[in-house]
Formats: C-alpha cells, sequence, structure tokens
C-alpha cells in the first residue's frame, strides 16, 4: 500500500528488508518501539502504512 503510494506519486524511496537487516530491525525497533511493517520514516516522522505512529 505504501509502496504503490509512494510510487503513484512520483516519490523515490529507499526499501530496507527488517528480515535481512538486523542493525535496521533495530533502528527500527528503537525508533519507533515496533516490528511491525511496513513502516516508513518521512521527514523524521514514522508511518505504519499510511498512518503516522511517532
Amino acid at each position: 500500500m505504501m509502496k504503490q503510494f509512494l510510487e503513484g506519486q512520483g516519490l523515490n524511496y529507499k526499501e530496507v528488508n527488517v528480515q535481512y537487516d538486523q542493525a535496521a530491525a533495530q533502528k527500527l525497533v528503537e525508533e519507533t518501539g515496533q516490528m511491525g511493517v511496513p513502516q516508513t520514516k518521512v521527514n523524521g516522522n514514522w508511518f505504519l502504512d499510511l498512518t503516522r505512529i511517532h
């Protein structure tokens, strides 16, 4: 859903698979307190799908 939204808006993004990147997984938990995916960071704000969480 988020990828389709970003692509539909013509926005660039970097996809990180936390299943394979343990450092990214740890950083995600530290910053959001959650491991749910997908999460997206935009201008310092975290979103779970299209809902702002942090």
